[in-house]
């Protein structure tokens, strides 16, 4: 296994009273909260959206690592090389549930999923977590692999928006492109269908087929995921995963992630809605 891991973070939540001034002159307590969701960068320069619920689970998305590279001129006009970087969108998912207060965060409740093989092993890592934590402000930690000690850090920042927005079937509906990976290893192309109904369908460029169901969860800006893996060309054939998703407003984007109930096995998704129109 390569000696960096998907990061993440991995939140709980407390949230202390917020209460008010008194006629005895006690003053206003101060919140103590890593509830919500935040964006941030992994130390290996990831990209990373997590997602922490009130009751202390957490579902944190990370991509691939950036990879660039150079290419020399085709013109006669010019000998300057052209410098590209790209990101897989997808490399795993660390899903678990933690604690914590004043600052400190720390779990040993966390599951690593990975997807990719660019500096990442694929499968399943059962994992750690430390992290502090600024209410509505930061976060930052390192999460830790159990059976080898590979870890890696992370920073990231509460994004208000989100963290305060009501989720609705209505918001999430629409047609999906985008990646999906699976712990078996791999990512391809994906295309998904949210229906304001709840319906949820997606195709793989390698044509594996699933369909599920997604609903609004009881708390936070999250969504319940079922999905059922049809018995084709599937890595799952017939499987079933649970999980959450999120839906980022602000750049259009479903993230999502399912696992086996035995925790062995996972898939992940991040697409782009190119329409709001299912019909």
């Amino acid at each position: 296994m390569n000696k960096r891991v998907g990061l993440s973070l991995a939140l709980a939540s407390i949230l202390a009273g917020c209460g008010g001034g008194s006629s005895d002159g006690s003053t206003a307590s101060t919140p103590d909260s890593f509830v919500g969701i935040f964006k941030g960068t992994t130390g290996d320069s990831r990209t990373f959206v997590s997602m922490v619920l009130n009751d202390g689970a957490f579902y944190d998305f990370y991509s691939g690592v950036p990879t660039t590279t150079t290419a020399a001129s085709t013109t006669a006009a010019t000998t300057a090389a052209t410098t590209t970087t790209t990101t897989n969108a997808v490399g795993g998912v660390v899903i678990g549930t933690g604690s914590g207060s004043r600052g400190s965060f720390a779990t040993a409740n966390a599951y690593d999923y990975q997807v990719t093989t660019t500096g990442l092993s694929t499968g399943v890592a059962a994992s750690t977590l430390s992290a502090s934590y600024s209410t509505y402000a930061s976060m930052s930690g390192t999460i830790t692999h159990n059976t080898n000690s590979a870890s890696n850090t992370f920073s990231s920042t509460y994004n208000s928006t989100l963290s305060t927005a009501t989720p609705s079937l209505g918001t999430v509906a629409g047609i999906y492109s985008g990646t999906v990976g699976t712990t078996a290893g791999g990512t391809e192309a994906l295309s998904l269908i949210v229906l304001p109904a709840g319906t949820v369908t997606g195709e793989s460029a390698s044509g594996c087929f699933f369909s599920g169901t997604v609903a609004t969860h009881a708390t936070n800006n999250a969504y319940d995921l079922s999905i059922t893996f049809a018995a084709t060309t599937c890595a799952y054939n017939g499987i079933v995963m649970t999980g959450m998703g999120l839906y980022d407003s602000t750049e259009s984007t479903f993230y999502g992630a399912t696992s086996k109930a035995d925790k062995t096995a996972g898939i992940i998704f991040v697409v782009r809605k190119t329409s709001s129109s299912t019909s």
